[in-house]
């Protein structure tokens, strides 16, 4: 949210862009999924070398 601008911390006052929090936040779980998705997809180490 912060890279997106959606949240800001300047001269110690947080601020939030509520009319876009909701996409922000949706935007993060895809990224969070995507991220978990692609770590199942990916081939494990083969330890019995």
């Amino acid at each position: 949210m912060h890279k997106n601008g959606v949240l800001r911390w300047t001269d110690n006052k947080l601020t939030l862009s509520w009319s876009e929090v909701t996409q922000s936040i949706v935007d993060l779980c895809d990224k969070a999924e995507n991220l978990y998705r692609s770590g199942i997809d990916r081939s494990r180490f083969d330890l019995a070398r």
